[in-house]
């Protein structure tokens, strides 16, 4: 498949290629540049705007004067290739919180033990992992293709609160008592 897959593409080169051709031999491919216009933009908004995130577009895009198109325009409209810039790019300051705290929470679900001593899930847990790396490269936070790891996430966390709920003490009928004999 993957013999197909290059050798209809063209060869290799369409997989190491700069999206915007800048002749800079940018590895990020202009991940930076989007990076950096975003903290721009941030340092020349209104402060409900650094507080809450961009609004202008319900995909808080980003747009730059180098970004492959000519100078005359028209612009595109980039994401920010980035989970956590794309939180502080959608929702301020109070997004980047958000953000760290819940990768805090995720982190923290998918190694510790439960109250029970068991270990979470461990496809729960090589998820939740793996989704780290993908944080510089990805702006998955909203969904589109790359959110379905946050929905199984999200299921296999709800599953394991429901599992520890059925499993509870609290859930068996107490006997009765016996009575008292005098």
């Amino acid at each position: 498949m993957l013999a197909i897959v290059v050798t209809l593409g063209g060869g290799y080169k369409f997989l190491l290629r700069d999206r915007f051709d800048n002749q800079g031999g940018d590895v990020t491919s202009g991940r930076t540049d989007t990076w950096r216009q975003v903290w721009v933009d941030w340092k020349h908004a209104g402060w409900a705007e650094k507080a809450f995130g961009d609004a202008r577009t319900s995909r808080a895009v980003v747009t730059r004067i180098n970004d492959g198109n000519p100078v005359e325009g028209p612009r595109r409209q980039l994401n920010t290739d980035n989970a956590a810039v794309g939180a502080f790019r959608r929702g301020g300051v109070f997004g980047a919180a958000s953000f760290i705290l819940g990768l805090a929470l995720l982190l923290w679900h998918a190694v510790r033990r439960r109250p029970d001593g068991s270990l979470p899930p461990a496809w729960y847990t090589i998820g939740a992992l793996a989704v780290v790396p993908t944080i510089a490269t990805e702006d998955w936070v909203i969904g589109g293709t790359n959110g379905a790891i946050w929905l199984l996430l999200a299921a296999g966390e709800a599953w394991t609160l429901l599992q520890r709920r059925s499993d509870s003490p609290a859930d068996e009928a107490t006997p009765a008592p016996a009575p008292a004999v005098s």
